[in-house]
């Protein structure tokens, strides 16, 4: 904080104004007019996951960052089954997956979802935001707000939607996810969507007479 201090005590009058000026975490634009990036919503995505019980055991995870549905081998499944998850930890990091849901171990009869989003983040969202309403700019600022969680329990959705969640993978993917349906016959499904937050660069219209970039 003292070095900080001494570099803006240096500073002329005009920079120093300017540097007040601009928005927390970013930059106005830099000297050169060079783009700067600006996030937004990619597509909606849906996807359908088995909830596993002690009846149905099957475990498929999501990969968050490209919507792949990824089968955990049984045997990696029940090696992990007891006191020492890190066989499917380990699985999970290998090829990607990112989400896995499970039954609530902390409620019964259980009325939770476990979310475990390995190597990552995820929180539920605020309550003056929904799936629809929060900007892509304003995800991160929510897990910042939430704190940072890889696991989480989540109330199964019965009528209509459920809860929101923000999340961060561990490539560093980050967007907004939102459980939509829950059935437990034949089989525990979960059905969920999201959408992923992406960063575009501004592009700044050439003026009268400049060429347009090929």
């Amino acid at each position: 904080m003292r070095i900080r201090q001494h570099i803006v005590s240096l500073l002329p009058v005009v920079g120093l104004g300017l540097l007040l000026l601009l928005p927390p975490g970013g930059r106005a634009a830099d000297e050169e007019g060079r783009p700067q990036p600006k996030a937004s919503f990619g597509d909606v995505i849906e996807r359908q996951l088995p909830a596993p019980s002690y009846v149905v055991a099957q475990q498929v995870l999501l990969d968050l960052d490209n919507g792949e549905l990824l089968p955990m081998p049984t045997n990696i499944w029940k090696m992990s089954s007891g006191f020492n998850p890190r066989p499917s930890y380990d699985w999970m990091r290998k090829h990607g997956a990112d989400l896995q849901v499970d039954r609530s171990a902390h409620s019964y009869p259980s009325t939770n979802l476990c979310f475990h989003l390995d190597d990552g983040w995820v929180a539920l969202l605020g309550r003056d935001v929904t799936f629809e309403t929060i900007a892509a700019s304003d995800v991160n600022p929510e897990l910042a707000r939430a704190g940072v969680f890889q696991h989480l329990d989540v109330p199964k959705p019965t009528e209509g939607p459920g809860a929101t969640l923000v999340f961060k993978t561990r490539e560093g993917g980050v967007g907004v996810m939102q459980l939509l349906e829950f059935s437990a016959k034949p089989e525990p499904i979960l059905k969920l969507r999201y959408k992923l937050v992406r960063t575009q660069h501004r592009v700044s219209k050439p003026s009268a007479g400049e060429p347009k970039s090929p």
